[in-house]
C-alpha cells in the first residue's frame, strides 16, 4: 500500500473539521476528523466525553489510509495515470462517502479511469452528494476537472519521462493552509456572481432596448402626439429619433454581447480538457 500523502490529510482537515466530542451524523455518531464511531464497530461510550487530537490524528491518518487504499482498488489500474490532485480527489471522497458509496458512482468512476475530467466532474456536480456538501464538492469537483490543487500545493504529477522511468514532481511536502482554501472558494463564488450578474445585465439591456423601440415605433417618444412640426423641428426630430434608435440599438447589441459572451466562456471551460492532451 502507497503512503497516503500529507496533502489528503491537511485537506480532509479543512473539510471534516475537528470535534472532540462525539456528534450525531448518519444514523450514527462521528468524532475527532470526521471518524464513523459505528461504522468502524466502535462504542460510543469509548468516546465519551471527548478526545484528545492526537487521537484524533491517529484516527485521521487510519481512516485516510484506508479511504486511499480504497480509492486506488475502485479505479484500478488508471491510478497509476492520474496526477496527485486527482488521486486525492477520488481519496477525499472515499474517506467522505464510504468505500461502498464512493462505489454506487460508477459513472464518475468509468469517466475517472477514461481520464474523461469533464465527464467526471459533471458527475460529480449532479450527484446528490455534491448539493449535500457544499463547498467541498466545488472544491474537489474542481481539482478534478483543471488536475491541480488551487490552495497552495502542486499536484505532484507522475508521468513517464519517455525514457521508461517515472518521474515525480518533487514538491510532495506542499500542505494546503485553510485560510487560502477560504480565499479560494471567496474567489470562486465571486466568479460565479460575476456570471450570474452579466447575464442578467444583459437581459435588462435587451428589455431596455425592446420597450424603447416599442415607444419610438408608436411615436410617443421622439415627439408629442398630434402636434404639427414645421422643417426645422422635423429635422431636429428625426435627428433625435436616429440618435435615440442608435442608443437602443446599442442596449441591444451590448446586452446580447454580455450574454453571449458569457455562453462563450463556459464552452470554453467545457473544453478545457483539450489542453491536458
Amino acid at each position: 500500500m502507497s503512503e497516503t500523502p500529507e496533502q489528503l490529510l491537511a485537506l480532509l482537515r479543512v473539510h471534516e473539521g475537528f470535534s472532540p466530542e462525539p456528534y450525531p451524523d448518519g444514523g450514527g455518531h462521528s468524532v475527532g476528523y470526521g471518524h464513523h464511531i459505528e461504522a468502524h464497530g466502535q462504542r460510543l461510550a469509548d468516546f465519551l466525553p471527548s478526545i484528545t487530537r492526537e487521537r484524533a490524528e491517529d484516527l485521521l491518518h487510519n481512516d485516510a489510509a484506508v479511504a486511499w487504499a480504497a480509492a486506488e482498488k475502485l479505479v484500478g489500474t488508471a491510478w497509476d495515470r492520474l496526477i496527485m490532485a486527482r488521486r486525492i480527489v477520488v481519496a477525499d471522497m472515499a474517506y467522505n462517502l464510504g468505500i461502498q458509496g464512493l462505489a454506487k458512482f460508477k459513472r464518475f468512476l468509468a469517466a475517472v479511469r477514461a481520464g474523461d475530467w469533464s465527464d467526471a466532474a459533471s458527475e460529480m456536480e449532479e450527484s446528490r452528494w455534491y448539493k449535500q456538501v457544499g463547498n467541498r464538492g466545488q472544491r474537489l469537483k474542481a481539482m478534478m476537472f483543471f488536475g491541480t490543487i488551487p490552495y497552495g500545493g502542486k499536484p505532484n504529477e507522475t508521468a513517464d519521462s519517455g525514457t521508461g522511468e517515472r518521474v515525480e514532481n518533487q514538491d510532495q511536502n506542499q500542505v494546503p493552509r485553510p485560510e487560502t482554501v477560504v480565499e479560494v472558494d471567496k474567489n470562486q463564488m465571486e466568479v460565479s456572481i460575476m456570471n450570474s450578474r452579466t447575464v442578467w445585465i444583459g437581459i435588462a439591456k435587451i428589455a431596455i432596448a425592446i420597450v424603447g423601440g416599442i415607444l419610438v415605433s408608436m411615436g410617443i417618444v421622439d415627439k408629442p402626439p398630434d402636434v404639427s412640426l414645421d422643417p426645422s423641428q422635423t429635422q431636429i426630430a428625426n435627428i433625435a429619433s436616429t440618435i435615440l434608435w442608435m442608443v437602443l440599438g446599442w442596449f441591444g447589441f451590448n446586452g446580447a454581447s454580455d450574454i453571449t459572451s458569457r455562453l462563450a466562456v463556459k464552452k470554453l471551460e467545457d473544453r478545457l480538457k483539450v489542453l491536458e492532451k
